[in-house]
């Protein structure tokens, strides 16, 4: 699977994503590959996504793991007291529903 390019905190259509629907199995597993921007710079990544289908709703959830340096952003710190790993857990959920 290849994407598009994937915003934070963006609404995009999926058409502007390239995506289409097509028929899904109840369960499935994929890799999606695509460009990720954060902070403003755009690095290409690949999720491991797991969908599913339960009548007409489609739910699939993308999982990675990115690098604040990768994308120029310093790992937040609270009261000099707790500090952030440098690796993020990324979970991108799209639910889809037939109208």
């Amino acid at each position: 699977m290849s994407g598009g390019v994937f915003s934070v905190g963006e609404r995009c259509p999926p058409r502007a994503l390239g995506a289409r629907a097509e028929r899904v199995s109840t369960r499935g597993r994929a890799r999606l590959t695509g460009t990720l921007d954060l902070h403003g710079v755009q690095r290409e990544v690949t999720c491991d996504v797991e969908a599913r289908r339960e009548g007409n709703v489609i739910s699939a959830l993308a999982t990675l793991t990115v690098a604040f340096s990768d994308f120029g952003i310093t790992p937040p710190t609270f009261a000099q007291l707790v500090s952030i790993d440098e690796q993020a857990a990324l979970q991108i959920q799209l639910i889809a529903d037939a109208i």
